[in-house]
């Protein structure tokens, strides 16, 4: 036997599309792209179980023609090549000729198409690549194509793949992005029987508004530009609305959705001073260039594109964001006159404000008589106003000693027997928010606050899916609200985070890319408590200080952060004394 031999067809052409349709979203970009060649200005998709138990797609382009029919099922037939040079005078979103032929080798294929010259539609029927059945019969004019036990012959293939609803999720990205490219096509999906998208042919920011929320109106900035070299429009969203993971940053090149970390570093680099370091603005972008100037056969799933100039177009795309932020005056301003919290405050000499104290008596009864009120009124206690530590009651007397104090710039100093320990303040309030969700996520559960005017977050159909899936999930960390047909309305949210910031962690929640079932969920929860405290004050009153040390010392992990940060140094008594020798 020879050591080198040649592959059979049938296990080359399943090799072959295991590098094309990776999973169900694979397999419905290439069936859009061709509908979109195809002239299509209507297409529907209907999914059965993420996709993995049918995907069919009805278009109304231009069909194929009836001799045509089996030989686009093979390997390297296309309508949309004809010598080397074509693939540098690209028009078309395919051009190898290999997703049909991919898709057929590991599924049961069905094809009913018809041209307009043609008065009968040819009707196939493929079973792992190989036709089974053709005949005539009446269809309209356009393609229908139904996919069916996608990797049915690729067990082990089939296997890698996800959850039902983490499939459609990758879907639904690869929907909304050719929906946003392409919005004078009308698009529509549904999956099982429920249907997400109904969406007309509009312009491009009315596409916008539907695919990622009407609220999307007063968050975005139109940008425009045009030069030799590139012509780009679209749209970025306020410096307010970026985010620490990564979503909603859509770039198109030629209509084409592509990934290119060297053009997102353009975006972010045009809002340095505007986001925190780490943060992801959202965007979406279209980038029109001469087609002999890039190559985008560099990836089986055509997602990566190459520039003959990538520097000028960095330069372009980096300039043009940053004219639309001064544009539209998004970049933050100062007027020293006009500021007039820059003043300070007119005091009497030697006057130091103190913050306001709330006192509450637990056992007031206004039917008592005068001398037993007298009595209980020296059982009175204070609270503090934080709601972060709001559950935590501090008697009065324990601020008779000064066991612990705030310290300028954000520390706190307190004694233990250990020794002196000095607190970062944020930091410690972070490991407490993070531990509370983490209680939670074991099903310890954790404290609700019901609102009294209810949050209305508008999801899209992605970030329902997601949100239904992970509700019992949401319920144990805090979140109580009831789905509408496009919102979420949240009646009560956890303790820890403030009724601002309600909307973004839930939707950091459940964007986060590490937030998987079965997963761990450290990094989401390590993200939704620092969400939590972002707007947390560090000037802590006295009472404070004693609540936050209390919680600090009853963490698991008191002195270090999930990133590895210092939350507190202690000082012993060798140690002190090594200082003031």
């Amino acid at each position: 036997m020879n050591t080198i031999q040649q592959l059979p067809p049938h296990i080359a052409n399943q090799i072959a599309a295991g590098e094309v349709v990776q999973r169900p979203a694979s397999a419905v970009k290439e069936l859009a792209e061709n509908a979109i060649d195809a002239g299509a200005s209507r297409i529907s998709f209907v999914l059965q179980d993420g996709g993995r138990t049918l995907i069919s797609i009805t278009d109304n382009g231009n069909g194929i023609p009836s001799q045509d029919v089996p030989l686009a099922f093979e390997r390297h037939a296309t309508s949309k090549l004809r010598t080397v040079d074509d693939l540098f005078a690209l028009r078309t979103m395919g051009f190898r000729g290999e997703a049909l032929a991919s898709i057929a080798a590991i599924s049961h294929v069905e094809c009913l198409t018809r041209t307009a010259d043609e008065p009968l539609g040819t009707h196939l029927f493929l079973e792992g690549g190989t036709a089974t059945k053709t005949e005539k019969k009446p269809a309209p004019m356009g393609t229908y194509l139904s996919i069916r036990n996608l990797f049915f012959n690729v067990p082990a293939r089939r296997q890698f793949l996800k959850s039902d609803p983490v499939e459609f999720r990758a879907v639904l990205d690869v929907f909304t992005g050719l929906a946003l490219a392409h919005p004078h096509i009308g698009w529509s999906i549904t999956h099982n029987g429920r249907e997400e998208f109904h969406l007309e042919a509009e312009n491009d920011r009315s596409r916008l508004l539907h695919v990622l929320g009407k609220k999307s109106n007063d968050r975005i900035v139109p940008v425009q530009e045009a030069t030799d070299i590139v012509q780009m429009h679209g749209f970025i969203f306020r410096p307010e609305h970026a985010r620490k993971t990564r979503g909603d940053q859509h770039l198109f090149v030629n209509k084409r959705m592509v990934r290119s970390a060297y053009l997102h570093r353009a975006v972010v680099d045009a809002f340095e001073g505007l986001i925190a370091e780490g943060s992801h603005p959202a965007y979406v972008l279209f980038l029109a260039i001469d087609p002999a100037r890039i190559d985008v056969n560099v990836h089986p799933a055509k997602t990566e594109i190459k520039f003959d100039d990538e520097r000028a177009v960095y330069a372009v795309v980096r300039s043009a964001v940053k004219h639309a932020l001064g544009q539209y005056q998004v970049a933050p301003g100062l007027d020293f006159e006009a500021m007039t919290s820059f003043h300070p405050i007119p005091q009497e000499a030697g006057y130091l404000p103190r913050p306001p104290q709330i006192t509450v008596n637990p056992d007031f009864n206004p039917f008592l008589f005068e001398n037993q009120r007298a009595n209980a009124a020296q059982k009175t206690e204070a609270f503090p106003l934080d709601p972060l530590f709001a559950h935590t009651e501090v008697q009065n007397e324990q601020m008779d000693t000064p066991w612990c104090t705030g310290l300028p710039a954000g520390f706190i100093a307190t004694v233990q027997p250990e020794g002196l320990v000095v607190i970062h303040t944020k930091r410690a309030q972070r490991v407490i928010a993070f531990e509370r969700f983490l209680r939670a996520l074991e099903g310890h559960g954790t404290a609700s606050q019901q609102l009294l005017f209810p949050v209305e977050i508008e999801l899209s159909p992605a970030l329902r899916s997601s949100a239904e899936e992970q509700w019992a999930i949401l319920t144990a960390m805090g979140f109580d609200g009831t789905f509408t047909a496009d919102h979420l309305l949240l009646h009560g949210i956890p303790v820890v985070l403030s009724p601002e910031d309600a909307a973004l962690a839930l939707e950091t929640w459940l964007q986060d890319p590490d937030n998987k079932p079965g997963a761990a969920l450290i990094g989401p929860a390590w993200r939704l408590a620092q969400i939590a405290v972002a707007r947390s004050s560090t000037s802590l009153r006295p009472e404070e200080c004693v609540a936050l040390v209390t919680q600090w010392q009853q963490c698991h992990h008191p002195w270090q952060d999930v990133d590895g940060a210092t939350v507190a140094l202690q000082l012993n008594t060798t140690q002190l004394q090594q200082q003031f020798s």
